[in-house]
Protein backbone atom coordinates (compact mmCIF):
# COMPACT_ATOMS: atom_id res chain seq x y z
CA UNK A 1 0.00 0.00 0.00
CA UNK A 2 1.35 3.60 -0.95
CA UNK A 3 2.06 5.44 2.34
CA UNK A 4 3.51 8.95 3.72
CA UNK A 5 4.80 7.03 6.60
CA UNK A 6 8.93 7.30 6.59
CA UNK A 7 10.76 4.62 8.80
CA UNK A 8 11.70 7.76 10.76
CA UNK A 9 8.41 8.29 12.03
CA UNK A 10 8.67 5.34 14.02
CA UNK A 11 11.60 5.30 15.60
CA UNK A 12 9.93 6.25 19.18
CA UNK A 13 7.49 3.19 18.66
CA UNK A 14 8.70 0.68 21.89
CA UNK A 15 10.28 -2.79 21.42
CA UNK A 16 11.27 -1.75 17.61
CA UNK A 17 15.13 -1.59 16.15
CA UNK A 18 16.30 -0.21 13.27
CA UNK A 19 19.31 -1.70 11.14
CA UNK A 20 21.06 -0.19 8.01
CA UNK A 21 18.12 2.65 8.16
CA UNK A 22 18.15 5.79 6.10
CA UNK A 23 15.50 8.65 6.03
CA UNK A 24 14.42 8.36 2.94
CA UNK A 25 12.94 5.24 2.71
CA UNK A 26 8.88 5.06 2.64
CA UNK A 27 6.71 2.08 4.90
CA UNK A 28 5.03 1.09 1.57
CA UNK A 29 4.21 -2.15 2.97
CA UNK A 30 3.43 -5.41 1.29
CA UNK A 31 2.68 -8.85 2.76
CA UNK A 32 2.57 -10.92 0.11
CA UNK A 33 6.13 -11.62 -2.10
CA UNK A 34 4.72 -12.26 -4.90
CA UNK A 35 2.98 -8.65 -5.43
CA UNK A 36 5.60 -7.30 -4.18
CA UNK A 37 7.01 -4.21 -6.25
CA UNK A 38 10.15 -2.18 -6.35
CA UNK A 39 10.58 -0.23 -3.38
CA UNK A 40 8.22 -1.78 -1.23
CA UNK A 41 8.40 -2.67 2.43
CA UNK A 42 7.72 -7.03 2.83
CA UNK A 43 6.43 -7.41 6.16
CA UNK A 44 6.02 -11.49 6.70
CA UNK A 45 2.91 -12.50 8.73
CA UNK A 46 2.92 -15.93 10.99
CA UNK A 47 -0.27 -17.81 10.94
CA UNK A 48 -1.36 -21.06 12.58
CA UNK A 49 -0.24 -23.24 10.00
CA UNK A 50 2.43 -20.61 7.93
CA UNK A 51 5.30 -18.16 8.31
CA UNK A 52 5.94 -15.15 5.90
CA UNK A 53 8.96 -14.99 7.49
CA UNK A 54 10.42 -17.91 4.44
CA UNK A 55 9.13 -15.86 1.81
CA UNK A 56 11.75 -12.35 2.71
CA UNK A 57 14.89 -14.40 0.49
CA UNK A 58 12.08 -14.02 -2.43
CA UNK A 59 10.62 -10.75 -1.34
CA UNK A 60 14.27 -8.86 -1.69
CA UNK A 61 14.73 -10.77 -4.87
CA UNK A 62 12.19 -9.24 -6.57
CA UNK A 63 13.17 -5.72 -5.36
CA UNK A 64 11.89 -5.16 -1.67
CA UNK A 65 13.38 -2.46 -0.52
CA UNK A 66 13.13 -2.91 3.68
CA UNK A 67 11.34 -5.67 5.63
CA UNK A 68 10.04 -5.94 9.04
CA UNK A 69 10.60 -8.61 10.76
CA UNK A 70 10.23 -10.77 14.20
CA UNK A 71 13.25 -10.91 16.45
CA UNK A 72 13.07 -14.24 16.81
CA UNK A 73 13.46 -14.95 13.12
CA UNK A 74 16.44 -12.20 12.85
CA UNK A 75 18.19 -13.53 15.32
CA UNK A 76 18.97 -16.75 13.45
CA UNK A 77 18.11 -15.98 9.99
CA UNK A 78 18.72 -12.15 9.77
CA UNK A 79 22.00 -10.78 11.05
CA UNK A 80 24.16 -10.67 7.85
CA UNK A 81 21.42 -8.59 6.04
CA UNK A 82 22.41 -5.61 4.45
CA UNK A 83 19.02 -4.41 3.56
CA UNK A 84 17.22 -1.79 5.92
CA UNK A 85 15.18 -3.77 8.56
CA UNK A 86 13.03 -2.99 11.21
CA UNK A 87 12.99 -5.86 14.04
CA UNK A 88 9.78 -6.11 16.07
CA UNK A 89 8.59 -8.97 18.63
CA UNK A 90 5.11 -9.42 16.55
CA UNK A 91 4.71 -8.14 12.45
CA UNK A 92 0.83 -8.33 13.38
CA UNK A 93 1.08 -6.25 16.20
CA UNK A 94 3.20 -4.14 15.08
CA UNK A 95 1.08 -3.57 11.69
CA UNK A 96 -1.68 -3.00 14.14
CA UNK A 97 0.38 -0.70 15.69
CA UNK A 98 1.19 1.61 12.85
CA UNK A 99 -1.78 1.46 11.03
CA UNK A 100 -3.44 3.18 14.43
CA UNK A 101 -0.29 5.26 14.43
CA UNK A 102 -1.12 6.79 11.04
CA UNK A 103 -4.85 7.23 11.58
CA UNK A 104 -4.47 9.13 14.61
CA UNK A 105 -2.03 11.45 12.97
CA UNK A 106 -4.07 12.10 10.04
CA UNK A 107 -7.13 12.19 12.12
CA UNK A 108 -9.53 12.01 9.69
CA UNK A 109 -13.87 11.65 9.59
CA UNK A 110 -13.98 7.99 10.46
CA UNK A 111 -16.87 6.27 8.58
CA UNK A 112 -17.16 2.74 9.49
CA UNK A 113 -19.70 0.13 7.27
CA UNK A 114 -20.63 -2.51 7.87
CA UNK A 115 -23.65 -5.32 7.15
CA UNK A 116 -24.64 -8.60 5.43
CA UNK A 117 -24.75 -7.15 1.92
CA UNK A 118 -23.80 -4.11 -0.19
CA UNK A 119 -20.86 -3.36 2.13
CA UNK A 120 -18.92 -2.69 -0.61
CA UNK A 121 -21.12 -0.59 -2.98
CA UNK A 122 -21.82 1.67 -0.06
CA UNK A 123 -18.01 2.08 0.40
CA UNK A 124 -17.65 2.91 -2.49
CA UNK A 125 -20.83 5.33 -3.66
CA UNK A 126 -20.06 7.12 -0.23
CA UNK A 127 -16.22 7.76 -1.11
CA UNK A 128 -17.30 8.99 -4.39
CA UNK A 129 -19.90 11.56 -3.12
CA UNK A 130 -17.75 12.73 -0.54
CA UNK A 131 -14.93 13.35 -2.68
CA UNK A 132 -16.84 15.57 -4.80
CA UNK A 133 -16.16 18.07 -1.43
CA UNK A 134 -13.30 17.14 0.11
CA UNK A 135 -10.60 14.46 -0.11
CA UNK A 136 -11.62 10.92 0.97
CA UNK A 137 -9.44 7.30 2.01
CA UNK A 138 -11.64 4.37 1.33
CA UNK A 139 -10.76 1.12 1.90
CA UNK A 140 -9.29 -0.98 -1.44
CA UNK A 141 -10.90 -3.67 -2.90
CA UNK A 142 -11.89 -6.92 0.02
CA UNK A 143 -9.39 -5.09 2.14
CA UNK A 144 -12.14 -5.03 4.93
CA UNK A 145 -10.48 -7.76 7.67
CA UNK A 146 -8.05 -7.88 10.58
CA UNK A 147 -5.48 -7.62 8.30
CA UNK A 148 -6.47 -5.77 5.28
CA UNK A 149 -8.09 -3.08 6.57
CA UNK A 150 -4.90 -1.83 9.09
CA UNK A 151 -3.02 -1.97 5.60
CA UNK A 152 -5.74 0.34 4.25
CA UNK A 153 -4.80 3.06 6.65
CA UNK A 154 -1.09 2.79 5.92
CA UNK A 155 -2.82 5.04 2.87
CA UNK A 156 -3.85 7.49 4.61
CA UNK A 157 -2.76 11.28 3.59
CA UNK A 158 -2.55 14.02 5.37
CA UNK A 159 -4.55 15.74 2.80
CA UNK A 160 -7.55 13.33 3.39
CA UNK A 161 -10.64 14.71 5.59
CA UNK A 162 -12.63 11.42 5.57
CA UNK A 163 -11.20 7.77 5.65
CA UNK A 164 -14.93 5.48 4.81
CA UNK A 165 -13.66 1.94 5.91
CA UNK A 166 -15.68 -1.11 5.00
CA UNK A 167 -15.60 -3.77 8.02
CA UNK A 168 -15.79 -7.52 7.42
CA UNK A 169 -16.60 -10.38 9.69
CA UNK A 170 -16.70 -14.11 9.43
CA UNK A 171 -16.53 -14.70 13.15
CA UNK A 172 -17.77 -13.24 16.54
CA UNK A 173 -15.77 -10.46 17.94
CA UNK A 174 -14.51 -9.22 14.36
CA UNK A 175 -16.28 -5.85 13.64
CA UNK A 176 -15.56 -4.58 17.79
CA UNK A 177 -11.77 -5.44 16.79
CA UNK A 178 -11.79 -3.60 13.54
CA UNK A 179 -14.38 -0.52 15.38
CA UNK A 180 -12.01 -0.29 18.55
CA UNK A 181 -8.80 -0.26 15.96
CA UNK A 182 -10.10 2.43 14.00
CA UNK A 183 -12.30 4.37 16.23
CA UNK A 184 -15.11 5.66 13.56
CA UNK A 185 -16.89 8.63 14.29
CA UNK A 186 -19.82 7.63 12.12
CA UNK A 187 -21.77 4.27 12.12
CA UNK A 188 -23.50 2.41 8.90
CA UNK A 189 -25.10 -0.91 9.15
CA UNK A 190 -26.20 -1.73 5.71
CA UNK A 191 -28.49 -4.87 6.62
CA UNK A 192 -29.16 -7.98 8.94
CA UNK A 193 -28.71 -11.38 6.59
CA UNK A 194 -27.51 -14.88 6.30
CA UNK A 195 -24.06 -15.25 5.80
CA UNK A 196 -21.13 -17.22 7.55
CA UNK A 197 -23.39 -19.56 9.54
CA UNK A 198 -20.43 -21.46 9.95
CA UNK A 199 -18.55 -18.96 12.41
CA UNK A 200 -22.22 -17.41 13.79
CA UNK A 201 -24.76 -20.34 13.87
CA UNK A 202 -27.80 -17.88 13.29
CA UNK A 203 -29.29 -14.67 12.29
CA UNK A 204 -29.44 -13.36 15.73
CA UNK A 205 -26.05 -14.18 16.04
CA UNK A 206 -24.65 -12.18 13.25
CA UNK A 207 -26.89 -9.46 13.92
CA UNK A 208 -25.02 -9.17 18.10
CA UNK A 209 -22.24 -8.98 15.83
CA UNK A 210 -22.91 -5.93 13.67
CA UNK A 211 -24.39 -4.20 16.34
CA UNK A 212 -21.12 -3.71 17.97
CA UNK A 213 -19.77 -1.02 15.37
CA UNK A 214 -22.84 1.15 16.27
CA UNK A 215 -21.98 0.39 20.49
CA UNK A 216 -18.12 1.45 19.77
CA UNK A 217 -19.73 4.97 18.16
CA UNK A 218 -18.77 8.31 20.64
CA UNK A 219 -21.32 10.11 22.18
CA UNK A 220 -20.78 12.67 19.42
CA UNK A 221 -21.20 10.39 16.75
CA UNK A 222 -23.40 9.53 14.55
CA UNK A 223 -25.34 5.88 13.48
CA UNK A 224 -27.02 6.03 10.31
CA UNK A 225 -30.27 3.72 11.01
CA UNK A 226 -32.24 1.48 8.43
CA UNK A 227 -35.54 1.61 9.69
CA UNK A 228 -36.45 -1.25 6.89
CA UNK A 229 -34.10 -3.84 9.34
CA UNK A 230 -36.09 -5.06 11.90
CA UNK A 231 -32.38 -6.04 13.70
CA UNK A 232 -30.62 -2.86 13.12
CA UNK A 233 -33.83 -0.90 14.53
CA UNK A 234 -33.00 -2.00 17.77
CA UNK A 235 -29.57 -1.68 18.21
CA UNK A 236 -28.05 -0.01 21.16
CA UNK A 237 -25.62 2.92 20.78
CA UNK A 238 -24.35 6.00 22.71
CA UNK A 239 -24.37 8.41 19.02
CA UNK A 240 -27.37 10.43 17.76
CA UNK A 241 -29.59 8.11 15.25
CA UNK A 242 -30.21 9.39 11.53
CA UNK A 243 -32.94 7.07 10.34
CA UNK A 244 -33.89 6.32 6.59
CA UNK A 245 -35.89 3.83 5.02
CA UNK A 246 -38.21 2.74 1.75
CA UNK A 247 -41.13 1.27 3.75
CA UNK A 248 -41.24 2.76 7.13
CA UNK A 249 -42.05 6.24 8.39
CA UNK A 250 -38.21 8.04 8.43
CA UNK A 251 -36.98 11.53 8.35
CA UNK A 252 -35.45 10.59 5.34
CA UNK A 253 -38.31 8.40 3.96
CA UNK A 254 -37.33 7.25 -0.23
CA UNK A 255 -40.13 6.50 -2.40
CA UNK A 256 -40.07 4.09 -5.65
CA UNK A 257 -40.93 5.94 -8.35
CA UNK A 258 -40.23 3.96 -11.81
CA UNK A 259 -37.97 0.57 -12.76
CA UNK A 260 -37.05 0.82 -15.92
CA UNK A 261 -36.66 -2.25 -18.89
CA UNK A 262 -33.06 -2.96 -17.38
CA UNK A 263 -34.52 -3.40 -13.82
CA UNK A 264 -32.75 0.17 -12.43
CA UNK A 265 -34.55 2.02 -9.53
CA UNK A 266 -35.27 5.39 -9.58
CA UNK A 267 -36.77 7.11 -6.20
CA UNK A 268 -37.57 10.15 -4.47
CA UNK A 269 -35.74 11.40 -1.40
CA UNK A 270 -36.65 14.59 0.37
CA UNK A 271 -38.35 16.13 -2.97
CA UNK A 272 -35.37 15.04 -4.84
CA UNK A 273 -34.98 11.99 -7.47
CA UNK A 274 -31.73 9.54 -7.83
CA UNK A 275 -31.85 6.77 -10.08
CA UNK A 276 -29.04 3.59 -9.45
CA UNK A 277 -27.75 2.58 -12.70
CA UNK A 278 -27.44 -0.62 -12.12
CA UNK A 279 -30.66 -3.03 -11.74
CA UNK A 280 -32.15 -4.28 -8.57
CA UNK A 281 -33.65 -3.39 -4.95
CA UNK A 282 -30.22 -3.98 -3.35
CA UNK A 283 -27.95 -0.96 -5.55
CA UNK A 284 -30.74 1.03 -4.41
CA UNK A 285 -31.08 0.41 -0.89
CA UNK A 286 -27.07 0.93 -1.10
CA UNK A 287 -27.52 4.32 -2.95
CA UNK A 288 -30.27 5.56 -0.47
CA UNK A 289 -27.75 5.24 1.89
CA UNK A 290 -24.80 6.60 0.78
CA UNK A 291 -27.00 9.56 -0.15
CA UNK A 292 -28.43 10.05 3.39
CA UNK A 293 -24.84 10.40 4.61
CA UNK A 294 -23.40 12.08 2.20
CA UNK A 295 -26.42 14.73 2.40
CA UNK A 296 -25.57 14.72 6.37
CA UNK A 297 -21.80 15.60 5.46
CA UNK A 298 -22.98 18.82 3.02
CA UNK A 299 -22.82 17.08 -0.42
CA UNK A 300 -25.12 18.92 -3.08
CA UNK A 301 -27.72 17.00 -4.35
CA UNK A 302 -26.19 17.73 -8.20
CA UNK A 303 -22.92 16.36 -7.28
CA UNK A 304 -24.33 13.07 -6.21
CA UNK A 305 -26.73 12.96 -8.86
CA UNK A 306 -23.38 13.09 -11.23
CA UNK A 307 -21.55 10.46 -9.60
CA UNK A 308 -24.35 8.08 -9.97
CA UNK A 309 -24.66 8.47 -13.40
CA UNK A 310 -21.17 7.44 -13.42
CA UNK A 311 -20.95 4.61 -11.00
CA UNK A 312 -20.15 1.29 -12.30
CA UNK A 313 -20.04 -1.91 -10.35
CA UNK A 314 -16.74 -3.49 -9.33
CA UNK A 315 -16.22 -7.18 -11.00
CA UNK A 316 -18.63 -9.87 -10.86
CA UNK A 317 -21.08 -7.44 -9.00
CA UNK A 318 -24.26 -7.87 -11.00
CA UNK A 319 -21.77 -6.42 -13.85
CA UNK A 320 -23.58 -6.49 -17.20
CA UNK A 321 -22.36 -7.66 -20.66
CA UNK A 322 -23.78 -8.22 -24.14
CA UNK A 323 -22.61 -10.80 -26.43
CA UNK A 324 -24.13 -11.75 -29.31
CA UNK A 325 -28.34 -10.50 -28.41
CA UNK A 326 -27.70 -12.74 -24.95
CA UNK A 327 -27.17 -10.24 -21.72
CA UNK A 328 -25.03 -11.77 -19.39
CA UNK A 329 -25.42 -10.72 -15.54
CA UNK A 330 -22.11 -11.64 -13.94
CA UNK A 331 -22.63 -11.65 -10.13
CA UNK A 332 -19.99 -14.52 -9.59
CA UNK A 333 -18.28 -12.37 -7.26
CA UNK A 334 -19.43 -14.06 -3.85
CA UNK A 335 -23.07 -15.24 -3.13
CA UNK A 336 -25.49 -15.73 0.36
CA UNK A 337 -29.28 -16.20 0.78
CA UNK A 338 -29.94 -12.46 0.82
CA UNK A 339 -27.42 -11.32 -2.37
CA UNK A 340 -28.84 -14.40 -3.92
CA UNK A 341 -32.85 -13.31 -3.66
CA UNK A 342 -32.15 -10.01 -4.45
CA UNK A 343 -30.37 -10.69 -7.72
CA UNK A 344 -32.83 -13.20 -8.71
CA UNK A 345 -35.59 -10.69 -7.96
CA UNK A 346 -33.49 -7.86 -10.03
CA UNK A 347 -33.30 -9.93 -12.87
CA UNK A 348 -36.76 -10.92 -12.77
CA UNK A 349 -37.83 -7.08 -13.33
CA UNK A 350 -35.84 -6.86 -16.23
CA UNK A 351 -37.20 -6.73 -19.77
CA UNK A 352 -36.17 -10.10 -21.39
CA UNK A 353 -37.73 -10.94 -24.75
CA UNK A 354 -36.61 -14.56 -24.30
CA UNK A 355 -35.78 -16.89 -21.24
CA UNK A 356 -34.28 -16.13 -18.00
CA UNK A 357 -31.71 -18.34 -16.71
CA UNK A 358 -30.03 -19.09 -13.43
CA UNK A 359 -26.44 -20.24 -13.35
CA UNK A 360 -26.18 -21.10 -9.54
CA UNK A 361 -23.09 -22.39 -7.60
CA UNK A 362 -22.96 -23.46 -4.18
CA UNK A 363 -23.85 -20.98 -1.19
CA UNK A 364 -20.53 -21.81 0.87
CA UNK A 365 -20.38 -21.24 5.16
CA UNK A 366 -24.02 -21.79 6.02
CA UNK A 367 -23.83 -24.72 8.25
CA UNK A 368 -26.50 -26.92 8.85
CA UNK A 369 -28.79 -24.56 7.16
CA UNK A 370 -26.89 -25.05 3.53
CA UNK A 371 -29.42 -27.43 2.58
CA UNK A 372 -33.07 -25.26 3.12
CA UNK A 373 -31.31 -22.39 1.57
CA UNK A 374 -30.03 -23.57 -1.42
CA UNK A 375 -33.70 -25.63 -1.46
CA UNK A 376 -35.67 -22.39 -1.65
CA UNK A 377 -33.68 -20.46 -4.67
CA UNK A 378 -35.86 -22.80 -7.15
CA UNK A 379 -38.52 -20.95 -5.35
CA UNK A 380 -36.77 -17.91 -5.81
CA UNK A 381 -36.52 -18.74 -9.46
CA UNK A 382 -39.66 -19.70 -10.47
CA UNK A 383 -41.34 -16.55 -8.49
CA UNK A 384 -39.12 -14.29 -10.52
CA UNK A 385 -39.91 -15.74 -14.37
CA UNK A 386 -37.17 -18.06 -15.04
CA UNK A 387 -37.33 -20.74 -16.83
CA UNK A 388 -33.98 -22.63 -17.26
CA UNK A 389 -31.79 -23.33 -13.33
CA UNK A 390 -28.43 -24.97 -14.14
CA UNK A 391 -26.15 -25.96 -11.03
CA UNK A 392 -23.22 -26.77 -9.96
CA UNK A 393 -21.65 -27.68 -5.91
CA UNK A 394 -22.98 -30.17 -3.87
CA UNK A 395 -25.22 -27.66 -1.96
CA UNK A 396 -26.81 -26.17 -5.44
CA UNK A 397 -27.61 -29.84 -6.15
CA UNK A 398 -30.46 -29.38 -3.69
CA UNK A 399 -32.09 -26.25 -5.97
CA UNK A 400 -32.14 -28.66 -8.92
CA UNK A 401 -33.96 -31.29 -7.17
CA UNK A 402 -36.53 -28.78 -5.73
CA UNK A 403 -36.91 -27.08 -9.18
CA UNK A 404 -39.79 -29.09 -10.86
CA UNK A 405 -41.70 -26.36 -11.63
CA UNK A 406 -38.86 -24.59 -14.17
CA UNK A 407 -38.90 -25.81 -17.54
CA UNK A 408 -35.21 -26.88 -17.64
CA UNK A 409 -33.46 -28.02 -14.65
CA UNK A 410 -30.06 -29.53 -14.87
CA UNK A 411 -27.13 -30.16 -12.03
CA UNK A 412 -23.37 -30.52 -13.66
CA UNK A 413 -20.10 -31.76 -12.36
CA UNK A 414 -17.41 -29.48 -14.23
CA UNK A 415 -17.43 -26.09 -15.69
CA UNK A 416 -16.74 -27.45 -19.08
CA UNK A 417 -19.74 -29.44 -18.75
CA UNK A 418 -22.39 -26.56 -17.87
CA UNK A 419 -21.00 -24.68 -20.36
CA UNK A 420 -21.43 -26.68 -23.54
CA UNK A 421 -25.51 -27.10 -21.98
CA UNK A 422 -25.88 -23.30 -21.69
CA UNK A 423 -24.52 -22.33 -24.90
CA UNK A 424 -26.61 -25.27 -26.61
CA UNK A 425 -30.16 -23.62 -25.29
CA UNK A 426 -28.66 -19.95 -25.34
CA UNK A 427 -31.11 -17.76 -28.15
CA UNK A 428 -31.47 -13.98 -28.78
CA UNK A 429 -33.18 -12.48 -26.19
CA UNK A 430 -32.42 -14.47 -23.41
CA UNK A 431 -30.92 -13.50 -19.39
CA UNK A 432 -28.40 -15.56 -17.79
CA UNK A 433 -27.75 -14.87 -14.37
CA UNK A 434 -24.48 -16.52 -13.06
CA UNK A 435 -24.40 -15.91 -8.87
CA UNK A 436 -22.72 -18.51 -6.37
CA UNK A 437 -19.84 -18.21 -3.37
CA UNK A 438 -16.58 -17.27 -4.63
CA UNK A 439 -14.76 -20.64 -4.24
CA UNK A 440 -17.51 -22.17 -7.06
CA UNK A 441 -15.11 -19.80 -9.66
CA UNK A 442 -18.30 -19.46 -11.84
CA UNK A 443 -17.03 -16.24 -13.23
CA UNK A 444 -14.75 -19.11 -15.48
CA UNK A 445 -18.66 -19.60 -16.90
CA UNK A 446 -19.04 -15.71 -17.89
CA UNK A 447 -15.64 -15.90 -19.60
CA UNK A 448 -16.68 -19.03 -21.75
CA UNK A 449 -19.55 -17.50 -22.71
CA UNK A 450 -18.01 -13.96 -23.47
CA UNK A 451 -15.14 -16.00 -25.79
CA UNK A 452 -17.52 -18.16 -27.34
Amino acid sequence: MKSEIMWQDIRTFSDVEMRNVTSTIFLNVSIDSRTIQKGDTFLPLRGKNYDGHKFVPNAIRSGALGIIVERKWFDTHGKNLSIPTIIVENTKQFLLKLAQWQLQNVNPIVIGITGTNGKTTVKNLLSSFLSTIAPTHFTLGNYNNSIGLPLSLLNLSMRHKFSVLEMGASEKGEIGFLANLTKPKCGIITNIGIAHLDGFGDEKIIAQEKSALFKHLPKDGVAFVNLDDRFISQFETKASLITFSFKNGSENQARIIATDSLGCIEFDLNGCRFKMPVPGIGFAKSALTSIVVAKYFGVPSEKIIQQLKNFKTEHGRMEKCEKDGITIIDDSYNANPSSVKNSIRAVGEMHCNGKRILVFGDMLELGKLAKKYHTIVADWAVNNKFSCLFTYGDLARAADESASAINIHEHFETHENLLERLQSVLETGDIVLVKGSRGMELEKIVEGLLVA
